[in-house]
């Protein structure tokens, strides 16, 4: 056999072998269609959070006042519409009759090995009044010419999950009392979903 005969036959075999591949591939003449990932992948065992939770405190006081707020889960926060550091606490200063918005919203703990658990969040937060007392002038000759003066602090609490709100409360404090250092202390406000 001569070499054109043998360079013929290797490209007709070529040429049988790459016809038999495709139409084998192709399910037998129709096109190569990339298979379509459904939008859920049925054999990934990670679960996704199916809940957001957020809980949004709004409020204003007549006099400089400071908040200090402590939380469990993992959260952002935004003042006023501003993204702060996650971490579990921070504190800030409110000004007199300027509204004050902190919103937490709930992340998922990405520290969960096994996927995602369902979401948590708990806040708490702690009001104290800047300048709980003034001078008296008319005891500005007595041994303590200090007298406490009220802060009226006005605030709002709401809770989200998945957008709708399924809590809310408001409450008006006075902070003067000398005795609790002008402080107001809320109780735990807790959210959790799946």
């Amino acid at each position: 056999m001569n070499t054109t005969k043998k360079w013929s036959l290797v490209a007709v075999l070529c040429g049988l072998l790459t016809t038999t591949l495709l139409t084998a591939c192709s399910g037998g003449g129709s096109i190569w269609k990339e298979p379509t990932l459904d939008k859920e992948d049925t054999t990934n065992n990670q679960k996704s959070p199916t809940a957001s939770i957020e809980q949004i405190l709004t409020l204003k006081a007549d006099r400089l006042v400071s908040i200090s707020y402590f939380g469990f889960g993992f959260f952002d926060v935004y003042v006023n519409g501003e993204k702060k550091d996650s971490s579990f606490s921070g504190s800030l200063e409110v000004r007199p009759n300027a509204e004050t918005t902190i919103y937490f919203k709930a992340i998922p703990n990405s520290f969960n090995p096994e996927g995602l658990e369902a979401l948590k969040l708990e806040i708490e937060f702690i009001l104290h009044a800047k300048e709980p007392f003034a001078i008296d002038p008319e005891l500005d000759n007595q041994p303590n010419p200090l007298k406490p003066i009220p802060t009226i602090v006005t605030f709002a609490w709401q809770e989200r999950v998945n957008g709708e709100v399924t809590r809310e409360e408001s409450q008006t404090v006075k902070l003067y009392d000398p005795d609790n250092n002008a402080e107001y202390k809320s109780k735990k406000y807790k959210t959790e979903a799946k």
